[in-house]
């Protein structure tokens, strides 16, 4: 039910673009490691290719560790596990958009270090306010 929206796209992105012209400029690479030679041959990438190999769960998967990461891991590795399992076997059943707003609902608000989201926003509403508050998280 649920697919990937890159099938949607009508035109790749730039990155395939850019490694396609590479790869046209120069299909087979020698890689030297020591005395070593190995010769790789490239082929151009498409979108489907990329979907074959990295379908979806993977991505989610991933989004789920860097969320986890950027709040500075809040919570236990358990925790995180167990909303990695819940949020797979949703994504069969359920809409990728559903899917991301619970991950976003596990990992609400952003942390509160120098340059982030939330640093930034009190800056700004304590210089329109003219108040100094400090943030409550």
């Amino acid at each position: 039910m649920c697919r990937s929206s890159l099938i949607s796209w009508r035109k790749p992105p730039q990155a395939f673009d850019f490694y396609n012209t590479l790869v046209a400029q120069r299909q087979t690479l020698r890689i030297y490691k020591g005395t070593k030679l190995r010769v790789v041959c490239r082929q151009p990438a498409t979108i489907s290719q990329i979907e074959g190999f990295y379908p979806l769960n993977y991505w989610v998967d991933k989004y789920i560790d860097i969320r986890y990461i950027e709040k500075r891991e809040p919570g236990s590795r358990g925790r995180v596990v167990f909303l990695k399992k819940t949020c797979l076997s949703y994504l069969g059943r359920s809409s990728l958009k559903a899917v991301l707003s619970m991950i976003n609902d596990a990992f609400k608000g952003f942390d509160n270090f120098e340059g982030s989201f939330a640093k930034i926003k009190l800056k700004q509403s304590n210089a329109r306010d003219h108040q100094n508050l400090k943030p409550t998280y």
